[in-house]
């Protein structure tokens, strides 16, 4: 059987300016290209990205110029790039087109795109193997495999299928679409399985593979380093090596107070000094017990201009204000710790802190025991995001 040879990449986000920045609707753009200048100098057989080629459904002129650079350099050495939505820029409501739709009518990809549980229109022929793309079909995956599985292809070993989904055990619980069990039905009909959706990568039995982001974005994420997969399938076996990407550094810096303003700024400063800060994304945690003042200019200070982004959280407490919470109501309370919590984003932060608090009494006070329930407050959230984000 013929060799393959492909690039895996997966939700690029291009035109994500995360925090408003330019900077960094660049940096998902130079790691998607990094991909592309691999795979142009391998000259592989083809590239796959498996979701969330954009970080949103509306056309973003830059972002969409951006891609035509980005992809420029595939189209010429006639590479195809084989994409499907993810659950950024899928299509929603009314709307017939995507930006994906865009790109494939110019000429820079070839988007499959399957029709609900009808695959027959999202399946690529490329040497011997057959490329599926399944798309993200979100809730409905675990009731669809079983159609997705009938339909495929019989020989196992020309198929490579391209998912955006969330995995349980890989993702968080409320954003994950299927088992892992019940995702290995596919591996019957399918010799590679790139996933999409999860931004820390993943591998499952050496058939399904997850490369993740091509950029940071979030403090907390336990992955450090950013990859996508250079593949090889031939004879039934699958060599999948990590190619690793040069990213934009983030550091958390966690720190408990211990009621000693002194021990604060002498244990950040040892941090600062410790690492190369210049251009990078930093947040700073700081918890426990403080009853003097919190003087965030003064842990600032210790950082000069040297990060890109610098985020202070204030998460202590003092018998004063404890004292203080005593007579208040538990929605003052939660408004407060809110209005804290949000001061470091936002312009109004008391303004986004009554919103979040409304959501919470919704939940709290109705169950949202049906999807009619949850409209009124689905098109709040929604027209909140309109007017302020």
């Amino acid at each position: 059987m013929a060799e393959i040879e492909f690039v895996h990449l997966a939700d690029t986000h291009l035109g994500y300016r995360q925090y408003g920045l330019e900077e960094r609707f660049k940096d998902w753009g130079k790691a998607t290209k990094q991909s592309v200048d691999y795979a142009v100098e391998k000259d592989v057989d083809m590239v796959i990205h498996s979701g969330d080629l954009f970080n949103s459904n509306k056309i973003d002129q830059d972002a969409l110029v951006q891609a035509f650079e980005i992809f420029e350099p595939l189209k010429k050495k006639d590479i195809p790039l084989l994409v499907i939505e993810g659950n950024h820029d899928r299509r929603r409501g009314r709307q017939k087109n995507t930006t994906m739709d865009v790109l494939d009518r110019l000429g820079y990809c070839t988007f499959l795109d399957p029709g609900g549980r009808d695959i027959s229109n999202a399946i690529y022929e490329i040497k011997e193997y057959n490329v599926i793309g399944l798309g993200y079909p979100g809730m409905y995956l675990k009731n669809w495999i079983d159609d997705y599985a009938e339909q495929l292809p019989e020989n196992r070993k020309n198929n490579i299928i391209l998912l955006h989904a969330g995995v349980e055990g890989y993702i968080e619980s409320m954003a994950s679409h299927v088992t892992p069990s019940k995702l290995k039905e596919l591996k019957q009909k399918s010799i590679y399985l790139a996933l999409g959706h999860f931004h820390d990568s993943f591998q499952l039995d050496n058939w399904a593979f997850n490369p993740g982001s091509v950029e940071r974005e979030r403090f907390d994420r336990k992955e450090k380093s950013k990859i996508f997969y250079h593949v090889k399938i031939q004879d039934g076996v699958v060599e999948a090596e990590k190619v690793q990407l040069n990213t934009r550094n983030m550091f958390q810096f966690d720190l408990k107070a211990n009621d000693n303003w002194k021990q604060v700024k002498t244990k950040l400063r040892e941090k600062v000094e410790a690492h190369d800060l210049e251009e990078s994304m930093v947040r700073v945690r700081i918890f426990g017990k403080l009853e003097s003042e919190f003087k965030r200019w003064e842990l600032e200070e210790l950082f000069g201009d040297e990060p890109l982004v610098l985020k202070i959280f204030d998460e202590t407490y003092s018998e004063e204000k404890k004292s203080e919470w005593k007579g208040m109501e538990s929605h003052e309370i939660e408004k407060d710790i809110l209005v804290n919590y949000f001061e470091n984003d936002f312009e109004d932060p008391e303004a986004l802190a009554d919103f979040v608090r409304s959501i919470l009494d919704n939940i709290l006070e109705k169950s949202l025991s049906s999807s009619d329930e949850a409209k009124p407050l689905a098109k709040d959230i929604a027209n909140w995001r309109r007017d302020n984000l």
